[in-house]
């Protein structure tokens, strides 16, 4: 199967999330490849990793997405990265299994899904990911933002977009 192809058949809308390097509450700065290999790893041990993050989305959009994947369709997040080895693009990507959000700060869903890197993380959205992995087909400049039709690669070059629904141009 073709690169287009392949990405044709995976999803018609994906959630975006750029990423970022963070300190954790000890001060120490995690980048995006030790960072995500903790998800992976989480993944590895239990079958699935909660992504979280600290903005709260609609109640209606989380309804709408949740709905497709008890549908039976698949939901897929694309990480945006920009470091040493990928320049403002896609470096990863998972399936969504499950969202939730809140409009304060909660605690992991799972009693026994959180992070063993980030004990006592609290965020708003909480996505329950798999297959989370290096994403190599994939490219920011062949998406689009859903709701205006600019280009992802654009908006996250000038820093303009941190969280987005993304469709193929």
């Amino acid at each position: 199967m073709s690169v287009k192809n392949r990405v044709n058949a995976t999803a018609a809308e994906y959630l975006f999330k750029k990423l970022r390097p963070f300190e954790d509450d000890d001060g120490n700065i995690w980048f995006i490849p030790e960072l995500m290999e903790c998800y992976m790893k989480k993944e590895r041990e239990s079958g699935h990793a909660w992504f979280s993050m600290p903005s709260h989305i609609s109640e209606g959009k989380v309804r709408k997405y949740n709905q497709k994947i008890q549908s039976g369709n698949r939901v897929r997040i694309l990480f945006g990265v920009n470091d040493e080895n990928v320049d403002n693009d896609i470096g990863y990507s998972a399936d969504v299994l499950e969202m939730l959000t809140s409009k304060r700060f909660v605690s992991c869903p799972e009693e026994s899904g959180e992070i063993p890197e980030f004990p006592g993380e609290t965020n708003k959205t909480w996505i329950k990911i798999r297959r989370l992995k290096e994403e190599r087909d994939i490219r920011a400049d062949m998406l689009k933002i859903t709701s205006n039709g600019a280009s992802l690669k654009d908006r996250i070059c000038r820093s303009q977009c941190h969280f987005a629904y993304v469709s193929l141009k």
